[in-house]
């Protein structure tokens, strides 16, 4: 018996009969919206197992609450920006004695200052020319030393470990590196300026010789970024561009009037019709950055104002979004669905070739349905010893990270893989992971016909099962005598072995860790 939902504001969440949510959503009435999810042609309704609402006292409120409770439990009827977490960010702890600057993954209030999220290798390319730029420590907990290490030899570094440094000096860098990951690098290089001057007329002359070598890769720097606008505005571009039950949305960043880097996120196979794409993913966006811009120009809509609202209620000062008609506002917009629609187009021609793929593999492996979601099995010992399982999971060709799983083999003893096949594939489709995570379309063993006798006895007769093997790269199927053999250049053989070798890559990773930490606690 489902609860009976308010007719007030609120965020209500939708679960199937396991009790996961599989789906968020917002609504003025509650009541109202619920119902239309229970009409005979909703997507929706033959999942749904319970219900849950949160009531709130405005439409704001439940617009910010629904961004923040997709982002914690990822519905998979939601439309979803991937996970900040999995992105880096930048760390600049100014609430230290001595400042040091790392990459980290979360959060926390603790008095520094974040910068990001950054894809993982630009974080690389900042670091690098931090480095190059900014004498500041490395090392992660500062202490007393005799000696200062490489980075001060190597003029990275100002070593306040060892030299008797002036704290305010020491702080001068540090000021120096906020500007620039702000991208404030006028006022950066005219405080560079007047460093030099300052150096050059006290007579410190080596001093003054450093800050100009600074001073000039950060004109570098700074001439190299494109020039957008003359008013020298931050703000960011917002643009999502669909195509069927796929969209791409992209943000350019402008710092100081700077085009100085973007962020996309494609979203592929989503599962219902959003009211609003745009309005969804820019609070889902803006609740996980640490740095939301006074200005936003989007095509917001008729849901402009309670955007505002809700991105001001979160910078907590005030917020503009500007829905351009002409002028260069007009040709940042253009810019960005330029950007936007290219980048879908290169997407979906990446999905077209995994769909030939997956539809190709149906076909050869003899399947009931697209194998959209695979995942695959394998075991990793050294004579027995510390033996492993791992599962990978891939949907739509690519990895899943957040759905891989490790398994420490319980029930076998000594050098037996195709009893620790058995062993990890009943584990996951008879414990708590299987109701905890969906079931694939296909299951992928690691290894020839007696493994694969193993998974079949232990996985559900309703998931389509198969097993490749290294030597020959042969295919065994259950019930077929004679392994199935598929050229080499076969798509869906590379597909399958990519996921067969990342199995067996995550197993032996595990294997080598938990050997690893055994040979230390025996020393």
């Amino acid at each position: 018996m489902l609860p009976q939902p308010p007719n007030k504001p609120g965020v209500y969440l939708l679960k199937d009969r396991s009790g996961k949510i599989i789906y968020v959503g917002k609504a003025i009435s509650i009541a109202k919206r619920v119902r239309a999810h229970f009409r005979p042609d909703s997507k929706l309704a033959p999942h749904i197992g319970g219900m849950d609402f949160i009531v709130t006292s405005t439409e704001l409120e439940a617009l910010i609450l629904e961004a923040v409770l997709i982002k914690k439990h990822h519905p998979r009827y939601n439309v979803l920006l991937r996970d900040d977490k999995q992105y880096p960010y930048i760390k600049l702890m100014v609430n230290e004695e001595w400042p040091a600057i790392f990459m980290v993954r979360k959060i926390a209030d603790d008095g520094a200052k974040y910068f990001g999220p950054y894809m993982s290798q630009t974080v690389r390319d900042i670091f690098k020319l931090i480095k190059r730029l900014f004498q500041i420590r490395w090392c992660k907990t500062f202490k007393k030393r005799t000696q200062p290490c490489f980075y001060y030899h190597m003029g990275k570094c100002l070593a306040p470990c060892v030299k008797n440094i002036p704290r305010q000096k020491y702080l001068t860098a540090v000021k120096d590196i906020e500007l620039f990951l702000e991208g404030k690098y006028e006022t950066a290089i005219k405080k560079l300026k007047d460093e030099m001057a300052t150096d050059s007329k006290n007579r410190d002359y080596e001093e003054a010789a450093a800050t100009r070598d600074r001073l000039k890769l950060f004109e570098k720097i700074s001439e190299e970024q494109k020039i957008v606008t003359a008013d020298r505005v931050s703000r960011d571009v917002f643009f999502v561009s669909t195509f069927g039950n796929t969209a791409l949305a992209l943000i350019l960043e402008i710092r100081s009037g700077k085009l100085t880097g973007k962020q996309s996120y494609f979203i592929k196979d989503m599962k219902l019709e959003e009211e609003n794409i745009l309005t969804s993913l820019m609070v889902q966006y803006y609740s996980g950055a640490t740095y939301i811009p006074a200005e936003i120009i989007a095509d917001a809509g008729k849901d402009r104002p309670i955007l505002e609202a809700a991105l001001t209620k979160l910078k907590r000062s005030n917020v503009s979004i500007k829905i351009p008609k002409a002028g260069k506002e007009k040709g940042l917009l253009r810019m960005a669905e330029e950007n936007s629609k290219f980048m879908l187009q290169q997407n979906l021609n990446i999905e077209g070739r995994i769909y030939d793929s997956l539809f190709s593999l149906k076909q050869e492996l003899k399947l009931k349905s697209m194998p959209f979601r695979i995942e695959a099995f394998d075991i990793s010992t050294t004579m027995g010893v510390e033996t492993v399982g791992s599962m990978v999971s891939f949907e739509g060709g690519l990895p899943l990270k957040s759905d891989y799983r490790k398994f420490r083999v319980k029930w076998v003893r000594g050098m037996n893989d195709v009893a620790g096949i058995h062993e990890i594939v009943k584990r996951r489709y008879r414990g708590s992971l299987a109701r905890s995570l969906p079931l694939p379309d296909l299951i992928l063993i690691d290894g020839g016909k007696t493994q694969l006798g193993a998974a079949v006895a232990a996985a559900p007769k309703s998931i389509g099962i198969a097993a490749l093997a290294k030597k020959l790269e042969e295919i065994y199927l259950p019930g077929s005598k004679a392994p199935l053999k598929l050229k080499m250049d076969s798509p869906s053989l590379k597909l399958l072995r990519r996921i067969r070798d990342e199995a067996h890559r995550f197993a032996v990773t595990f294997h080598r860790k938990r050997r690893t930490a055994r040979m230390l606690s025996n020393t």
